[in-house]
């Protein structure tokens, strides 16, 4: 009976349709919400939005359409009236005018009042159909983006790009997302795509690698004034509710329309220091996509989350690279380009080797050699533990074939952190010490302590390691996170002192002094052995040596050197140590001030040594110092009546000596070349 008295009055209603468009938009205008929606759309989407209107009036209206029919449109619809920021109180308003209009159009209509109340009584229930579909399928879209914020953060210790890459592809399976971008700054100060995902991601980056060949941050610069480069710059999340209308979106606009992207949204995220690490870039479908109080509530909320999750993730922060760049250097990495570096730990007193630190690098097809810092924050946790089987599994190789050439050598190793998490680690580190018939005292495993891992797992691991029989050294002490009671209650071998400790030797020697030798002194009480790490130079090396350093590693004993260079440079270097004599004079400004500070430590007031077996008076002979004031306070700390003053004098002219030296040598570094 409806299908009747809807094909009866078709004629009138094709008449009525684009009167009742243009009124229904009319009345929507006068709405502050709905004009918000609809004044980002450009004249020609605005006419293209009513044909479709149009023809969704016909399908109500058809006399064949049916319920199912009703219901799988208003689905989509639902999903994209969302999505374009039609709230349900919006689409609510705007089913009562719809309604209204048509219910107006009717009463004017020549239409039997039978046929018009079965017309009116079908369009109600098509209607109401409609809009429970649509806000249902609504509802769902907005479930679907904030139910990915009530996922679980990533545990503590995880590593960032694998934490990083699975938030991206997350957000890039969520309705209406074409693009996820993750901007990161490398050393040029240009933001690089780390990640990408979405169903056009990828490319999405290469369009951006054509279009914007220099992508750095400046106020001056194109990208710099982009929605990404004002996130970075501002610290501010910043939105383009559509690329077709906004002015400052010009640039963009050509290449965005191509791919069908039509709006987006940029967040940063911040460091702990309210520095920005990252910029997350969504990029929408539809028009208005991100401007709506919930989508703003949500990126809100996702920016607090990807925080989060940089703080919980265990990473080197090595500079960002391409996404591009970070695949190549991943696939070279664990195809053929792994090649394993040593750099010798020796006893300073005897030149007698300790062990090799193993360190890892990459070949490059043309031979050229990719130092860790460019790769190694590229790696996600199970390439982590996938490189240090790799490298160690090398390493044992090579201390095997050592042992057959009468070289009885131990090894040092990293392991990431995260290798603690790998409840299969000791044992897999075991078989290979059998495999190659090393003997597991001949191996020490260097941690870098991290509060990203609970304590209690990293106990129990580190607790399962020293029971087969491997040295544990904690490493980098001084770099940052170190818990001195842990270091009092867990059975560390080895403390490695972080070079770090030795930056400023040259500029505040006597509070470099004073560190190395507390951490040289927490050692010997707790019966650890201490190296120290960063031993750049001959100077350095006396230095460290006179404060009571037994073991050390560093440029001023041996670069990292591929292993096949070993054997030759350990020949020469036992010649080179068995001729150092550190003991019998002294060279340089550091070591008479490591010596002089060392004989007058711990509130002795006069040197331990005789003034005539001093060896700082053999120095100031050599120097052409006799005589002078410089000797006389040297003198006066041996015999002199106020020996205290006398050594503050001395020290204060060292270090004054040493600080003006170092000037000096800055100066000739950073003076331009003569043309």
């Amino acid at each position: 009976m409806s299908k009747r008295a809807l094909t009866r009055a078709k004629t009138f209603l094709t008449r009525i349709r684009q009167n009742f468009i243009e009124c229904f938009y009319a009345n929507l205008a006068k709405m502050a919400e709905a004009k918000a929606v609809l004044s980002v759309l450009t004249p020609e989407q605005l006419d293209h939005l009513k044909h479709k209107q149009a023809a969704h009036l016909d399908f109500l209206l058809a006399p064949h359409t049916r319920r199912q029919d009703i219901l799988e449109l208003a689905a989509k619809l639902g999903t994209i009236h969302t999505l374009c920021g039609i709230s349900p109180a919006l689409l609510g308003e705007a089913y009562s005018i719809y309604r209204r209009l048509l219910i107006d159009s009717l009463d004017k209509a020549l239409l039997r009042a039978y046929d018009r109340y079965h017309i009116l009584l079908t369009t109600e229930m098509r209607l109401q159909d409609d809009k429970g579909a649509q806000l249902e399928a609504g509802q769902g879209v907005e479930e679907k983006y904030f139910s990915l914020l009530s996922t679980r953060l990533p545990v503590a210790g995880c590593v960032w790009p694998d934490v990083s890459a699975q938030g991206v592809d997350a957000l890039g399976s969520l309705p209406g997302i074409k693009a996820v971008l993750l901007f990161r700054m490398n050393p040029s100060g240009e933001l690089v795509v780390e990640h990408s995902g979405g169903p056009i991601g990828a490319g999405l980056t290469e369009q951006l690698k054509k279009t914007v060949s220099q992508p750095v941050v400046s106020a001056q610069s194109v990208f710099g004034n982009s929605v990404t480069g004002l996130a970075w710059r501002t610290r501010q999340k910043h939105s383009c509710p559509s690329y077709s209308t906004n002015p400052g979106s010009a640039p963009w606009r050509g290449m965005m329309e191509e791919l069908g992207i039509c709006s987006s949204i940029s967040i940063p995220v911040s460091m702990e220091e309210e520095q920005v690490a990252v910029v997350l870039a969504l990029f929408g479908a539809y028009p208005n996509q991100f401007e709506t109080q919930r989508m703003q509530q949500f990126a809100r909320s996702l920016q607090h989350r990807w925080e989060q999750m940089w703080m919980r993730c265990c990473f080197q922060r090595g500079s960002a690279v391409t996404e591009e760049q970070s695949c190549y250097l991943r696939d070279r990495l664990f195809s053929d380009g792994l090649r394993m570096y040593v750099q010798p730990i020796v006893n300073l007193r005897t030149g007698v080797l300790l062990e090799v630190e193993a360190l890892v690098r990459i070949q490059d097809t043309n031979g050229t050699i990719i130092e860790p810092g460019s790769f190694l924050s590229l790696l996600g946790q199970n390439e982590l533990d996938r490189l240090f089987h790799m490298g160690l599994e090398e390493c044992l190789s090579l201390l095997e074939r050592w042992q057959k050439e009468g070289y009885v050598v131990n090894l040092a190793i990293n392991m990431p952190p995260t290798y603690l998490l790998n409840e299969d680690g000791p044992a897999w580190v075991e078989s290979a010490l059998h495999r190659h018939n090393i003997r597991p005292e001949q191996l020490t495993v260097e941690l870098l302590e991290t509060q990203m891992i609970d304590l209690t797992i990293q106990d129990i691991a580190i607790q399962k390691f020293k029971a087969i029989g491997v040295k544990i050294a904690i490493d980098d002490l001084g770099s940052g996170y170190s818990n001195l009671l842990r270091l009092s209650s867990l059975p560390f071998d080895i403390i490695k002192v972080d070079q770090g400790l030795l930056h400023n030797i040259r500029t505040a020697p006597l509070q470099t002094f004073s560190m190395v030798k507390s951490v040289l002194d927490m050692g010997s009480d707790f019966h650890e052995l201490v190296i120290v790490e960063g031993l750049e130079d001959s100077d350095i090396l006396e230095a460290i040596y006179h404060l009571g350093c037994r073991y050390g590693q560093g440029y001023g004993i041996s670069p990292p050197m591929p292993s096949e260079c070993f054997t030759d440079w350990y020949a020469a270097y036992r010649l080179k140590a068995d001729a150092r004599q550190y003991n019998t004079a002294l060279v340089s400004d550091l070591g008479v001030l490591a010596y002089h500070w060392m004989s007058t430590h711990g509130g002795q007031s006069t040197s331990k040594h005789p003034l005539h077996t001093c060896l700082i008076t053999h120095w100031l002979a050599v120097q052409g110092l006799e005589g002078t004031e410089v000797a006389q306070w040297h003198e006066q700390c041996h015999n002199g009546n106020n020996p205290a003053a006398a050594s503050r004098k001395f020290v204060d002219w060292l270090v004054k000596r040493i600080v003006a030296a170092k000037e000096a040598s800055a100066l000739v570094d950073h003076q331009p070349e003569k043309i």
